[in-house]
C-alpha cells in the first residue's frame, strides 16, 4: 500500500544538509527523499508496531525548518538529555517520537524514557506501517 503524505510543504536541500551539520549525522536517503517533499507531513497509513508492543501512531514527520512548532531541533533538544545518538524524525499524538538510532528506527516514550525498536531502517519502517 502507498503512502500518501498530506499538509507537508517542500523544502531545499540546503535544509537538510543544515539538519545534518548542526547534529554530526548523515540522514538516510529514504528518509531525505521523502522529507524534501513532505516536511512536516502526515502520513496516510500511520499505525506501527514495536519489537515489544503494538498499535501506535506515527502523527506527522517532524519540521527540519527551525520556525515551524514541531521541529528535529526542539525534539532533538529534549533528547539530547537521554541519548544524544537519537535522531528524532517524527512524532505521536501523546509526545514521543520516532527517531533514528545508527540505521535503525526506534520509538523513545516519554513516560519511562524507554527505546524500543521498531525496524533495521527508514525504508522498512514504512513498510511495515498499516
Amino acid at each position: 500500500m502507498d503512502i500518501t503524505w498530506k499538509r507537508g510543504s517542500k523544502i531545499d536541500e540546503s535544509i537538510i544538509k543544515e539538519v545534518e551539520t548542526t547534529f554530526g549525522v548523515t540522514l538516510p536517503n529514504a528518509y531525505k527523499s521523502i522529507v524534501i517533499e513532505n516536511n512536516n507531513a502526515r502520513p496516510s497509513i500511520f499505525t506501527f508496531d514495536t519489537e515489544s508492543s503494538r498499535e501506535h501512531v506515527f502523527k506527522k514527520l517532524l519540521s527540519l525548518k527551525k520556525e515551524d512548532i514541531e521541529t528535529i531541533y526542539k525534539a532533538k533538544k529534549v533528547l539530547s538529555k537521554i541519548d544524544n545518538t537519537l535522531i528524532p524524525f517524527a512524532n505521536d499524538p501523546a509526545g514521543n517520537y520516532l527517531c533514528f538510532k545508527g540505521d535503525s528506527v526506534v520509538y523513545w516514550l516519554h513516560e519511562d524514557n524507554s527505546i524500543s525498536k521498531v525496524a533495521n531502517s527508514f525504508t522498512e519502517f514504512l513498510a511495515k506501517l498499516y
